[in-house]
C-alpha cells in the first residue's frame, strides 16, 4: 500500500497521526500497571484525541472531496487499533 502524490492531504496525515497515537496510548495506559492516575489521565487524553481527529478527518475527507483508496482502507485499521489497544489495556488493567 503506497502512498501516491493524491494521497497526500490533510485527512490522511490525520489518520496516520491516529494510528501513530495507538502505541503512546497503550503505553501511558500500562505505564505502573495503570495505577498512576496521571498516566491514566495521560492516556485518556491520548486517546480523546484521536477521537476527535477522526470526527475532522472524515468532515475534511467528505467536505473537500478528499477521499481516497488509502484513506479507505487506513481509516477503518487506526479506528479499529485504537479500539483495540483500548480494550485490551483496560482489560489488562
Amino acid at each position: 500500500m503506497l502512498l501516491t502524490d493524491s494521497d497526500w492531504n490533510l485527512p490522511n496525515a490525520l489518520t496516520l497521526l491516529r494510528i501513530a497515537m495507538v502505541p503512546l496510548y497503550g503505553y501511558a495506559l500500562l505505564v505502573d500497571g495503570g495505577e498512576d492516575p496521571w498516566w491514566r489521565f495521560t492516556a485518556w487524553v491520548i486517546f480523546a484525541l484521536a477521537m476527535i481527529t477522526d470526527k475532522i478527518d472524515g468532515d475534511l475527507a467528505r467536505a473537500r472531496n478528499l477521499v481516497t483508496d488509502f484513506g479507505k482502507i487506513a481509516d477503518p485499521i487506526a479506528d479499529k487499533s485504537l479500539m483495540a489497544a483500548a480494550l485490551i489495556g483496560l482489560a489488562l488493567v
